[in-house]
């Protein structure tokens, strides 16, 4: 790999460029160095299988199999980002898939190629009424799948992560392969999103998309939309809301005489039309509303995330921080009232009112755990269940709303893009420093985390502040750090889906000189970092690179000496952006472990 590279007139050598093939005995060399110092971190690090107990007791609530099809034939639980199980009503084993269709008594699914481990390679398959073997499958696909008349459809990926090309077969043999759409135009990706009676296809690049849909009149690929908005999509054909400057309804909503609530400040996240229900976000409360006759009716406000089941039976989830999960039965009822949680804002730079939430605050805490993603309009989870052992040993957590992430409008969401990035470390500084007043917290005991392209934050601060006076410790996994170098290498997969989230400094002189300033690795001094920190990452990795968690603890570490923190990265052979089940689990426990003991040695 070139260690230099000219971009805008500028050109500048990355000494650490030979990381980025990852292989060859130098590179060999360092991944044994750098497990064998995070073996012996965890070997010192005490209560591992306690913490792995509390993590599983308090997920396992929301992993339950509530989620039914086939006339309860078919038990699917959600597990995580783009990821569900299932099994057979009245077996044991169960199996992990990216997504799940169900037809009668057919089960289509994505899932992850095993022959690669963390790959992220999907294949989509069909089994029949309680087989274990599969009908037929198909390699080379998006993890989407989906059901229309006699055809499944899916979405062929060109590379890994880029989604191009909708295809589908005959449903119950897999045969007369057919191209249904190819995009052509490479900064867009595609998703494939069911409805009850019609299959739509999204096209998004950043905070652009269209709609196309395949309904029961026409059975042909249309598109809903003349122009490029953003879409809440209904459960039926013709059934959307759409954002321009303001959220408008769709005239087969206006056509079933729908009522909606104001969107002047609540937006919309989740239109179940099927069951006459919305969903509305602000600043990070969900308010599920009742669409009927009439105006809408309020069925339940909070803090949270609230998940219906997509399929057939009328459990929804939810999760509120600092509690355990809800499971509600909407047929049933009654929902129970959500819990009080105080809401703090502050001013960031700007001026602008940054939302945070907290809970542990009872009494004086012991530590100050600060998670947050924003990025690509994402909304925050909100589940203190992972984080159950911190709150265990008396520590409080913050989720913080930065702009960029998908808790508040549309607008909140673009404002964290491109050179908004800035923006984000400006909220987080703020949001730092005030949840630091409000639970009297030293900075050595304070612990900031962000996973993916939440390591942009998370990095960003620890660049502004190496010596520890913001927060004392970070915890990243999978970050996204390295930039610059990453969006100026054009045989990355998203390196061009991502010039409307991130920017393309190649092309764009505003791009590349606004990436200098927010950066993680472009900001990060060279006397490194004093501050304690976990970076966890995969070999296998291909939405963010291993080799960039590796070049930013190797940058990290130059600071030496007697008050030196501790760097520590922990690297897996095999593993890809996301991790399940016992292995995934296994893991975090001991990264909390380790955790916890660097923020004890800190302030020895």
């Amino acid at each position: 790999m070139d260690s230099k590279r000219t971009v805008q007139g500028i050109t500048w050598t990355d000494d650490l460029a030979w990381m980025e093939p990852m292989k060859g005995d130098r590179w060999e060399s360092f991944l044994h160095k750098s497990q064998e110092i995070w073996k012996g971190a965890v070997a010192k690090a005490s209560g591992i299988p306690k913490i792995r107990k509390q993590i599983a007791k308090a997920t396992a609530v929301g992993k339950q199999m509530r989620f039914s099809a086939s006339a309860g034939n078919v038990e699917i639980g959600h597990i995580g980002t783009m990821a569900y199980c299932w099994r057979w009503k009245g077996e044991n084993d169960v199996r992990e898939v990216s997504d799940i269709c169900v037809k009668g008594d057919c089960v289509y699914v994505a899932y992850e190629d095993s022959s690669v481990v963390g790959a992220e390679n999907y294949v989509v398959a069909a089994y029949k009424a309680g087989s274990k073997v599969a009908l037929w499958e198909k390699k080379g696909m998006s993890p989407y799948v989906g059901v229309f008349g006699d055809r499944c459809y899916s979405i062929e990926a060109k590379n890994k992560l880029v989604y191009y090309k909708l295809v589908s077969w005959l449903a119950d043999s897999g045969k007369e392969p057919r191209a249904e759409y190819e995009e052509k135009d490479f900064r867009y990706n595609l998703e494939l999103v069911r409805g009850d009676d019609c299959l739509f296809l999204r096209r998004q690049s950043g905070p652009k998309q269209d709609v196309f849909q395949i309904a029961a009149e026409s059975k042909a690929l249309e598109s809903v939309s003349g122009e490029s908005r953003r879409f809440v999509l209904g459960s039926r054909a013709d059934e959307y809301l759409y954002w321009r400057n303001g959220w408008s309804v769709s005239a087969g909503l206006k056509k079933a005489k729908y009522m909606f609530p104001s969107f002047t400040h609540d937006s919309p996240e989740i239109l179940d039309t099927g069951r006459n229900l919305l969903i509305t976000r602000f600043y990070g409360k969900r308010t599920l509303w009742k669409l009927s006759e009439g105006e809408p009716r309020i069925m339940w406000k909070g803090v949270g995330n609230l998940l219906i089941d997509p399929w057939e039976s009328n459990w929804m989830r939810i999760t509120v921080p600092g509690v355990k999960v809800v499971w509600v039965n909407l047929e049933k009822g009654p929902i129970p009232r959500a819990p009080e949680i105080l809401g703090h804002f502050v001013k960031s730079a700007d001026g602008t009112d940054v939302p945070f939430y907290m809970v542990g605050l009872k009494g004086k805490p012991r530590g100050l755990f600060i998670a947050a993603y924003s990025a690509y309009g994402i909304f925050s989870t909100f589940s203190t269940a992972r984080w159950l052992p911190l709150l265990s040993e008396g520590w409080a957590i913050c989720f913080p709303l930065y702009r960029g992430g998908g808790d508040h409008t549309p607008e909140w969401e673009d404002a964290g893009r491109l050179g908004g990035r800035l923006r984000v470390l400006e909220d987080a500084e703020a949001v730092v420093r005030e949840a630091r007043r409000l639970c009297h917290m030293p900075a050595s005991r304070t612990v900031i985390y962000g996973r993916s392209a939440g390591g942009l934050w998370v990095g960003g601060l620890c660049s502004r502040y190496p010596s520890g006076e913001l927060f004392g410790g970070a915890y990243m996994e999978v970050p996204y750090l390295d930039v610059l170098r990453t969006t100026t290498n054009h045989s990355l997969p998203l390196t061009f889906l991502e010039t409307d989230e991130f920017g393309l400094p190649a092309m764009r002189l505003s791009d590349f000189a606004g990436m200098l300033k927010w950066s993680p690795m472009e900001t990060l001094p060279k006397e490194g970092l004093r501050i304690c920190q976990i970076v966890r990452t995969g070999l296998n990795d291909s939405q963010v690179f291993a080799y960039e968690s590796a070049k930013w603890i190797v940058r990290c570490s130059t600071s030496q000496g007697k008050n030196a923190a501790r760097q520590l990265l922990a690297i897996e052979g095999g593993q890809g952006h996301f991790v399940h089940g016992s292995v995934g689990l296994q893991q975090q426990a001991e990264d909390i472990a380790v955790l916890l003991e660097l923020i004890k040695n800190r302030n020895n």
